[in-house]
């Protein structure tokens, strides 16, 4: 059975392996956690699946979707997300006051690896998707890296599939 991934328009590709994306208006689930990148990652994918198994106001399982995403957003949070299925047209209301449901948009550079989860090879795709975006003189960044994981914990390492975004703007002239 596939999971379901949002959509995305494909706007340019940046050489063989970046490709800057245009997401739609996009629903999710999101947290804030306080902790280094994989402790918080780690906290808020349960405080999110506990969302999505039902520790919401109508007592609803929701359909697991990927990627799940992480973006630092202050010098010692992170926002773990979760896209929610398209078909879920009104999402239920959070039991836990830590979880938020919103919407986002957003255009992206993007660089798809494969491999585990350690932070290292992480930090090693984002330092290559920083030097491919350097040679761009249509893109720039504006926003925190995101690290994006497709697979369960389970699947073996080797066979994840992982992507480093940066959040980007057409220059001005």
């Amino acid at each position: 059975m596939a999971i379901e991934t949002p959509d995305y328009k494909i706007l340019e590709k940046l050489g063989e392996t970046v490709e800057v994306r245009e997401y739609p208006e996009l629903t999710v689930a999101t947290t804030v956690v306080e902790g280094d990148i994989q402790r918080s990652g780690n906290t808020g994918f349960r405080r999110l699946a506990k969302y999505i198994f039902g520790e919401n106001q109508a007592g609803e399982k929701i359909a697991m979707t990927a990627p799940v995403m992480q973006q630092k957003t202050s010098e010692v949070e992170y926002e773990v997300v979760f896209f929610l299925p398209r078909a879920l047209s009104t999402p239920p209301p959070p039991k836990n006051k830590d979880v938020s449901i919103g919407t986002i948009m957003m255009k992206a550079a993007v660089l798809r690896y494969r491999g585990g989860w350690k932070v290292s090879r992480y930090k090693k795709h984002l330092s290559r998707l920083y030097e491919l975006l350097e040679d761009s003189n249509d893109w720039e960044i504006v926003g925190e890296p995101i690290w994006a994981r497709y697979d369960p914990p389970w699947m073996p390492s080797f066979l994840r599939t992982n992507e480093v975004m940066l959040p980007v703007a057409l220059r001005r002239p």
